[in-house]
C-alpha cells in the first residue's frame, strides 16, 4: 500500500505529524477521524533518502533505545509519549529514522510487534516474536528488558572477541612491514656489492630476493587473483552447500572450532530461554532459536528438532536424537521438562556458557602468543639468514684477498 504523510491536531490543538500505509488518503482521514484527531493535511509520502554515514543504528543504540523503552512503559508512560521522549535524545540519524517509523506505525493504529516486523534489518525474528508475546501477555517492559539485556551481551562478546585480535594483528602487521623494508630495501644493496664484486649470493638471500622480484613485477597480478580468491569465495559460501562445508570446517578447526561451538551453544540457549519465558510456542520457539545460532550445520539440526517436537516429542529427546549439543544440555532440558522450570535451567546454562565464553576470550591471546611467537620466529629466522650470511661471505671472500 501507498504511504501518505499526514499533519492533524489533537483535541488540546497540538499538532501532530506522521505517516501512516493506506489505500488511499481518505482512509488516511477516516483512521485519524476515529483517533479523535483532527485532519490538517494528507499528501501521499516521498521515499525518503539515506543520509549519514550508516544505514543502520549501532547495536548500541539499539540496546540503549529497548532500555528506554521498557523503563518507561513500566512507569506506565503511553508508548507513544515514551517514543517521543526517546525520539528527542536519538543519538543518530538512523535512530532518528528508526524511531519515527516506529512511531508512524504506531500512530497509523498497529501495534508495536507491527512496527518492529517492518524493520526486518534491525530486528531479528527473535526480537519480533518476543514483543508480539509481551504485548499479547501484558509483559512488553518485561521482555524489552530481557531483549536489551541478550542484544548488549551479543554486543559485547563481539566487542570482546575484536579486542582480543587487536594486539596480535598489529604485531603481525608491524612484522610484516618489517620485513619489506629488509627485503625491498635492505638486501638489494647488498646484492649490488655482491655483483659488483661477482661473488654469488647464498641460497636463503636468492630465495628472498626472487620472491621479492616476482611480487614487485606480478603484484598487479597477484592482487587480482587475491581479490578473485576472495569473490569466489565469498559466492561459494552464499550457497547452501558452501555454508555447510565452511561451518563445518570451522567447527572442526582445534580452539576456533570450540568458540565458534560455544558462541552458537550460548546464542540457542539464551534465545530459548528468552522464547520459552515469554510463552512463544515451542515449536516457533525452537525455529526461531536456529536463526540465531549463527551455524548452519547446528542450525539444521535444531530445525530437524523442531519437526520432531511438532510430531510430540520432547525437546530433550528431539535434540539428543538431532546429536548436535552436549550431554549437559540435554539433561538440563530433561530435567526442566520433568520439572516445569525449562526457562530456569537454559539461564542457568547460559550463565554458565556466557563464563565460559568470557574466560575463553581473556585467554584469547594466551592461546594466540605461541602461534604469533612461531610465525615470528620463523620470519626473523629466515630474515636473519638473507641478510647476515651474505655479510659473513663477503669478510670471508675480503679476508682472503
Amino acid at each position: 500500500m501507498p504511504l501518505f504523510a499526514y499533519r492533524a491536531r489533537d483535541a488540546v490543538g497540538k499538532e501532530l505529524q506522521g505517516e501512516m500505509e493506506a489505500a488511499d488518503r481518505s482512509e488516511v482521514a477516516t483512521r485519524l477521524a476515529e483517533q479523535g484527531l483532527f485532519v490538517i493535511s494528507v499528501e501521499e509520502a516521498k521515499p525518503k533518502k539515506v543520509t549519514g554515514l550508516f544505514a543502520k543504528p549501532s547495536s548500541s543504540h539499539i540496546v540503549a533505545f529497548m532500555r528506554q523503552l521498557a523503563t518507561m512503559v513500566r512507569a506506565g508512560i503511553p508508548i507513544m509519549t515514551a517514543l517521543d521522549m526517546v525520539l528527542q535524545r536519538a543519538p543518530s540519524q538512523p535512530m532518528r529514522r528508526l524511531i519515527e517509523s516506529i512511531r508512524d506505525t504506531l500512530a497509523s493504529g498497529e501495534p508495536l510487534s507491527a512496527a518492529i516486523e517492518k524493520n526486518p534489518d534491525v530486528f531479528p525474528p527473535l526480537v519480533r516474536w518476543s514483543v508480539k508475546v509481551g504485548e499479547e501477555t501484558g509483559q512488553l517492559d518485561a521482555v524489552l528488558m530481557r531483549l536489551a539485556a541478550y542484544k548488549e551481551l551479543e554486543s559485547n562478546l563481539k566487542a570482546s572477541v575484536r579486542g582480543a585480535l587487536a594486539y596480535p594483528a598489529v604485531i603481525v602487521l608491524v612484522a610484516i612491514g618489517v620485513a619489506s623494508f629488509i627485503v625491498t630495501v635492505v638486501i638489494p644493496k647488498i646484492k649490488k656489492i655482491y655483483d659488483e664484486a661477482h661473488i654469488p649470493l647464498p641460497l636463503p638471500t636468492r630465495v628472498v630476493l626472487f620472491v621479492a622480484d616476482f611480487v614487485k613485477e606480478w603484484w598487479p597480478l597477484l592482487v587480482v587473483a587475491a581479490v578473485g580468491v576472495v569473490i569466489a569465495i565469498a559466492v561459494f559460501k552464499r550457497t547452501k552447500s558452501g555454508s555447510r562445508f565452511f561451518d563445518r570446517l570451522f567447527l572442526r578447526i582445534p580452539i576456533i572450532g570450540k568458540f565458534v561451538y560455544l558462541a552458537a551453544v550460548l546464542r540457542f540457549t539464551r534465545s530459548m530461554e528468552l522464547m520459552v519465558r515469554t510463552g512463544v510456542d515451542v515449536v516457533q520457539a525452537l525455529n526461531i532459536a536456529a536463526g540465531t545460532i549463527g551455524n548452519s550445520v547446528l542450525e539444521e539440526g535444531v530445525k530437524k528438532a523442531s519437526f520432531a517436537v511438532r510430531d510430540g516429542a520432547k525437546i530433550s529427546e528431539a535434540v539428543e536424537d538431532a546429536a548436535i549439543f552436549e550431554p549437559l544440555l540435554v539433561q538440563m532440558l530433561r530435567v526442566g521438562e520433568e520439572t516445569g522450570t525449562v526457562d530456569e535451567l537454559l539461564d542457568l546454562l547460559a550463565s554458565d556458557y556466557e563464563n565460559q565464553m568470557s574466560r575463553m576470550v581473556q585467554n584469547l591471546p594466551r592461546i594466540i602468543e605461541p602461534i604469533l611467537l612461531v610465525f615470528v620466529a620463523g620470519l626473523v629466522f629466515l630474515l636473519a639468514l638473507s641478510f647476515f650470511l651474505p655479510i659473513f661471505r663477503l669478510v670471508q671472500v675480503l679476508k682472503k684477498h
